[in-house]
């Protein structure tokens, strides 16, 4: 069985938190093709649906939980991905982005996000300790 795990940050905000979960799972979809089925499923009005093929859970995590995460999934050789807070102020400018990551420690890159598919056991060894996201109630 396989299973995907998206850690964010306990310092975002929920829209934050939305972006973030979104570039890591395009990541990590790209990185294992099998993450979604390969034929489109439709309804009977013809609508496409997400083809989700394993479970996906959103955690958060403070940045010393974060990086216990990370180096849990590369330890265990799961598909894997992170993204620095950096990447949020270089909006359509992947190059720079590209230079920034290539020329940074990951601890200068400020993770706020980072995810892993694969063995479902694998992954809830590397996610021990983490609590399930839960956004703040918003206040009127």
């Amino acid at each position: 069985m396989q299973r995907t795990a998206i850690v964010v940050s306990k310092s975002l905000a929920p829209g934050e938190v939305a972006n973030a979960t979104a570039i890591i799972m395009g990541q990590l979809a790209q990185r294992s093709l099998d993450l979604y089925g390969q034929n489109e499923l439709r309804d009977k009005d013809d609508v496409v649906h997400a083809a989700i093929a394993y479970n996906v859970v959103i955690l958060r995590a403070r940045p010393a939980q974060m990086t216990k995460f990370i180096d849990a999934v590369r330890g265990a050789s799961l598909s894997y991905c992170a993204f620095g807070s950096a990447g949020r102020s270089l909006s359509n400018s992947f190059n720079e982005y590209a230079k920034l990551v290539e020329s940074s420690n990951t601890e200068d890159l400020q993770v706020i996000a980072a995810g892993a598919t694969g063995d479902d056991e694998a992954i809830r060894l590397a996610c021990q300790g983490l609590s399930v996201y839960a956004p703040q109630a918003e206040q009127s």
